[in-house]
């Protein structure tokens, strides 16, 4: 898809843009290129790539560099891609968009008053690209599946600590019970307004399921970058359990592959964690869209009940 001996420029500002682009590079051995963003992860480390921050679009580095192609992703929180699609678009310069989920795929291209499309548009999936086609963009995009290359990359990663030195620096008894919360930040969508749900209910339900006298289980809680911490951590505390330990991004993986439990709801970090065969649980009310349900990712509930009685049976049970 992109000729290796063309200059590339490269754009994200979310991380599930992020990870699958450096994936992308990394994969690819990517030879001449540039990586921008306007935030900083931690897992760059992963990848060995320098990423220059910006807070806009620079175009003097645009005119001196002058790119071949620019491949970004799509983000609903930043206008950073959309910025430099538009530029391509300009200046008669390749583009390539990248979307690394089935939520929002058309909206993710509107700026302002204006939709921006690039050339080519990246789905992960059929599924995907079936909704795409369902919004009429092949009228204004090429189409392509790639798949997730993050996921490629996961398939070669291990673990360089164990258990017992993961619990240790998390101060974690390896006797106690360990579940980690993956919350989507779809309070950021007004999702309770449309459904009466989003991921504060969630976490409502799984600590009054667990208790907070419940010195045996231990709650692991891993925020997405583009999380209302303000708000789901006010829940957290209005709400307590017993134990509970906020994790930087530099365990995640790992907690990935040595917790008891995964919970979350539809966030493709999901689809991560499932690359490590653990025990995940999804919980996705009846009438909120599920948008994972073309993939095999965990054991879905539908209804509360039925959530708290499987956790109750399988993880609190002595």
């Amino acid at each position: 898809m992109i000729n290796n001996n063309r200059k590339g420029l490269f754009v994200f500002s979310d991380p599930g843009g992020a990870k699958p682009i450096l994936s992308f590079i990394k994969i690819h051995k990517i030879k001449e290129f540039v990586v921008i963003s306007d935030r900083s992860y931690q897992f760059y480390d992963l990848f060995e790539i320098d990423v220059k921050l910006v807070k806009k679009i620079d175009l003097d580095f645009l005119d001196n560099y002058k790119p071949d192609y620019i491949f970004s992703g799509t983000s609903y929180t930043s206008s950073l891609e959309l910025e430099y699609l538009s530029y391509a678009k300009i200046n008669n310069i390749e583009s390539f968009a990248y979307v690394d989920h089935y939520s929002k795929i058309k909206e993710r291209f509107n700026h302002k008053d204006l939709t921006i499309y690039p050339n080519h548009i990246c789905l992960i999936d059929n599924y995907a690209k079936k909704l795409a086609i369902k919004l009429k963009m092949h009228g204004y995009s090429n189409l392509h599946v790639i798949g997730n290359y993050y996921l490629k990359f996961l398939n070669n990663w291990t673990p360089d600590i164990t258990k017992e030195k993961l619990f240790n620096d998390l101060k974690i008894n390896t006797k106690q019970k360990t579940i980690l919360f993956v919350p989507d930040p779809i309070s950021n969508l007004d999702w309770k307004l449309k459904y009466n749900f989003d991921e504060v209910d969630l976490w409502n339900l799984l600590s009054l399921t667990i208790n907070e006298k419940n010195n045996d289980v231990v709650v692991l809680i891993k925020m997405h970058p583009n999380q209302n911490v303000k708000y789901l951590k006010s829940a957290i505390e209005n709400q307590p359990v017993s134990n509970v330990i906020f994790l930087d991004e530099k365990k995640t993986m790992h907690c990935f592959c040595h917790t008891d439990l995964i919970i979350g709801i539809f966030s493709s970090i999901l689809i991560e964690a499932n690359i490590f065969n653990k025990k995940i649980i999804r919980f996705v009310p009846k009438g909120v869209e599920d948008f994972l349900k073309s993939k095999d990712v965990g054991i879905l509930f539908r209804e509360s009940e039925k959530l708290t009685n499987y956790i109750k049976k399988n993880y609190l049970c002595r």
